[in-house]
């Protein structure tokens, strides 16, 4: 550096120098911070590789919701702070060797870079597992419909083989609505057998596997039967034998099919490539053709008002897949001929008249704009429907899905019961063990509850409102089961816990349970036994408690989130008749 030329300069360099040597302090330039910094990095690096080894170990596909859900947010929980702490670490030491002009040493450098390469796989990972076990749901209610659907199908088509072997006049009738049928029965066929390909290629669940394996023996078993019954009659249906044959060996083929043919682009259908020099022509400026569109619109409305009644009329949230898309395509097949006719129509009517600087006359203009809005509210009512469908397939997917998952549990949890009744020395472990299956389970029946409201709202299937009514009565006396065994064993405090949490369970059955007319139907006798139940339940925890000298606080904090949930139902369910005096006070709260 040249020496300074002025004493201005020479003070200010003085003080630059002044700045350096305060920075300078061997306080302020310690590299024993990095040994600090290289051992946490380690650290961090070995948590990581913990978690890398959870993460992958972690089968999502076959998981359960809020298992799926709790294991997701327990990864991402331990990813976050030590992403954090890396970009707090870049941002210190950056910060630090920049003041010095120094090149941050190589071996701090690495290490930074290779926990933020490897945390950042590790959150591709979580996103990888939680999109996994998001498909594994879909793919697990998507087989369960199908195979319910078939099922279904199968018994109707067998009771009526029975009854059609007594009416040999009505066969042929028969058959044809048979041979309908087998083209529906087809496609749920082929969803079934690309369900199952991706459960073979994802789920590692060994039992959940073989269940499947004999599920699809049994349903070529049953495919039998019906070409069995064609033979001993004697019927040479070559068209259903061959639609028969097709889904027998759909059913044991194991192989990937093509995927469906994509559905055609329904906008390319409202291209305007027309030859409008042709319109130029004088002849073709006659009124009288005016009279023929007046005519033509006339009739397309006609038509469009009974496709509109059809559309409101089909019951989209119960159908079944493959009749759902079957009914959506006929609709907009009979649909887009109009729109397309309505868009050649303006195009020529206003090339005719504009090219004669004429005004299109009102009735034909106002007819073409009723007819356009009218098919384009169509359209809309065609969407909701497909809408409508996708939304009751997947509700009764993930409701089929709870149901299973619940029935699993409560078998498994009655043979332990049975086994833990012999070996009373392990009785504590297996009510501790029960208390944190109940909080899982209690999740399910919240999803089950909710898909179930959404039915009740949506569907118009009394049969199969009345099953899910039947099914959740079933489930309620299930678990009724677990209360009994409490208290014929006589069980110590953690059975206090289970049963609250069982309390928990069975103020959702009842909400399932009951819809609203019923509520009001069967209010004055049922209100009051439901209440008179609990008191009971709680009399004998009071009584349990006592003998074990238990405080009354313990008790008092456990059940107030419950006593808290029945007293809301009670406000919700009593408005307008009496109440059990017994149990409630003048200000509508419960006593216990």
């Amino acid at each position: 550096m040249e020496p300074p030329s002025s004493k201005g300069d020479l003070d200010g360099l003085n003080d630059r120098h002044k700045k350096l040597n305060q920075l300078l302090e061997p306080k302020k330039y310690n590299f024993e911070t990095d040994i600090q910094v290289l051992e946490n990095l380690e650290r961090s690096s070995t948590d990581m590789e913990s978690l890398l080894t959870e993460v992958c170990s972690f089968n999502a596909f076959d998981a359960k919701l809020s298992i799926a859900d709790s294991q997701i947010e327990a990864f991402t929980g331990k990813l976050l702070p030590v992403m954090e702490y890396i970009q707090e670490l870049v941002d210190q030491m950056t910060q630090k060797y920049f003041c010095f002009e120094e090149i941050m040493p190589s071996e701090v450098f690495r290490k930074i870079g290779d926990l933020e390469s490897f945390s950042e796989n590790i959150r591709v990972k979580i996103e990888e597992k939680e999109s996994e076990a998001r498909q594994g749901r879909a793919v697990r209610g998507e087989y369960l419909l199908g195979v319910e659907s078939f099922q279904s199908w199968m018994q109707t088509t067998e009771n009526r083989m029975r009854e059609k072997s007594l009416q040999p006049s009505s066969l042929i009738e028969f058959l044809n609505e048979l041979k309908l049928d087998l083209v529906s029965v087809t496609k749920e066929v082929d969803t079934i057998n690309k369900c199952v390909q991706v459960i073979r290629q994802k789920s590692k669940n060994e039992e959940y596997l073989e269940n499947i394996s004999v599920t699809m023996i049994s349903l070529t078993h049953q495919i039998k039967t019906i070409k069995s019954w064609l033979e001993e009659n004697k019927l040479q249906e070559k068209d259903i034998q061959l639609k028969l044959q097709l889904i027998f060996d759909h059913l044991q083929s194991s192989s990937e099919m093509e995927p469906p043919s994509s559905k055609g682009d329904l906008d390319g259908l409202n291209d305007r490539h027309k030859k409008l020099n042709q319109l130029l022509e004088p002849k073709k400026y006659n009124f009288e053709t005016d009279i023929q569109v007046l005519e033509n619109l006339e009739r397309s409305s006609t038509d469009m008002e009974s496709l509109l009644t059809e559309v409101c009329s089909f019951n989209a949230f119960d159908a079944k897949l493959s009749i759902a898309d079957s009914q959506i395509e006929a609709f907009t097949g009979k649909l887009l001929p109009v729109m397309e006719y309505i868009q050649e129509l303006v195009d020529q009517m206003t090339q005719k008249y504009f090219c004669f600087e004429e005004i299109m006359p009102s009735e034909v203009f106002r007819k073409i704009g009723d007819l356009e809005s009218f098919s384009e509210n169509i359209r809309v009512k065609i969407e909701e429907k497909e809408s409508e469908a996708r939304q009751g397939r997947a509700v009764r997917g993930e409701y089929l899905l709870g149901v299973e998952s619940f029935q699993s549990w409560m078998q498994t949890t009655e043979n332990r019961m049975r086994e833990k009744s012999l070996q009373p020395s392990s009785l504590i472990e297996f009510l501790n063990e029960l208390k944190l299956d109940l909080v899982s389970v209690t999740k399910e029946m919240d999803t089950i509850n909710k898909c179930v409201q959404v039915i009740r709202q949506k569907s118009k299937n009394e049969e199969y409102l009345e099953n899910i009514s039947v099914t959740m009565i079933s489930l309620t006396h299930q678990i009724k089961t677990i209360k009994s065994w409490l208290e014929e064993n006589k069980l110590q405090k953690p059975a206090m816990e289970v049963l609250e949490e069982i309390l928990k369970l069975e103020v959702i059955f009842n909400t399932i349970t009951t819809s609203e007319t019923e509520m009001k139907e069967t209010l004055d006798s049922e209100v009051g036994i439901d209440f008179l139940n609990v008191e009971n339940e709680l009399k004998d925890i009071r009584f349990l408690t006592e003998e074990l000298e238990i405080p009354d606080s313990d008790i008092e904090i456990s059940f107030e989130r419950f006593v808290s949930e029945l007293t809301v139902r009670h406000t919700e369910l009593t408005v307008d008749i009496g109440i059990n005096n017994d149990i409630i006070d003048e200000d509508n709260e419960l006593v216990v």
